[in-house]
């Protein structure tokens, strides 16, 4: 079940639908998909299962974690604030909780408090170069010239594409 990390999404989603053949519903399969279909770009099939995952299990944190992220990803930024919302009020200790509620606010137009929400995550891990890459983004935004070059340098010092990573998930336009 790791083919995922290799790109073999065929190969991933043959082996969770064999998992859930032997104990269907079994929480950590369907996850493991959902992540699969998600990485395929395929947000419906990943929030159907991430929807089941949850009604079984409504206090994993990193299940309503993604779900929030794939929310992000189809432009359901209100939804995606509560699933984050739930996420960390459940596993508060996670910077990419953080990092993701903040590309949730700066989606759905609150830039001061994506800012707030893209700090807590560089307390966290302060090498993270898409936290600081959205944080330069919300600063821009609000007007801070300064701090949004700033953070923009920062980020693409650690990991040079990541604008275009980001575009590329969906977390900016």
């Amino acid at each position: 079940m790791a083919y995922s990390d290799g790109q073999r999404f065929d190969q991933a989603i043959a082996d969770y639908n064999a998992a859930l053949q032997l104990k269907p519903g079994y929480p950590e399969a369907l996850f493991g998909r959902g992540y699969v279909y998600d990485s395929e770009g395929r947000y419906d099939l990943a929030l159907q299962d991430y929807d089941a995952v949850i009604r079984q299990r409504a206090d994993w944190d990193f299940a309503l974690l993604e779900r929030c992220r794939t929310l992000i990803q189809v432009g359901r930024f209100a939804d995606a604030l509560a699933d984050c919302d739930r996420s960390i009020a459940l596993g508060p200790g996670h910077a990419v909780s953080y990092e993701s509620r903040g590309f949730a606010y700066l989606r759905n137009e609150d830039p001061a408090k994506a800012v707030q929400d893209f700090d807590r995550a560089l307390a966290l891990d302060p090498k993270n170069p898409t936290a600081l890459y959205g944080r330069g983004v919300a600063k821009g935004v609000l007007g801070d010239v300064a701090g949004a070059k700033r953070d923009g340098a920062a980020a693409k010092s650690l990991m040079p594409d990541v604008g275009a990573f980001l575009k590329q998930i969906k977390f900016l336009p």
